[in-house]
């Protein structure tokens, strides 16, 4: 709970995300929409990582600058 109020986000998101999250791991687990799967969790991964690098976090901004390299 205090990384999302760390990164600016109300606490009452929590069970939204998770449940977000959890759907988008769903359907790439099932075999006719893992594909789908895979592209979501991509944006959602893609989202976590742009709220790190959003703060200035460092320990997630300079893994992030790394991999891009």
């Amino acid at each position: 709970m205090e990384g999302f109020a760390r990164l600016g986000y109300p606490q009452s998101l929590v069970l939204g995300i998770g449940t977000l999250e959890f759907a988008c791991a769903v359907a790439y687990v099932i075999t006719r929409t893992s594909f789908l799967g895979a592209i979501l969790l991509t944006g959602y991964l893609g989202g976590a990582t742009a709220s790190h690098v959003r703060i200035g976090d460092p320990r997630r901004s300079r893994r992030c600058k790394l991999s891009f390299i």
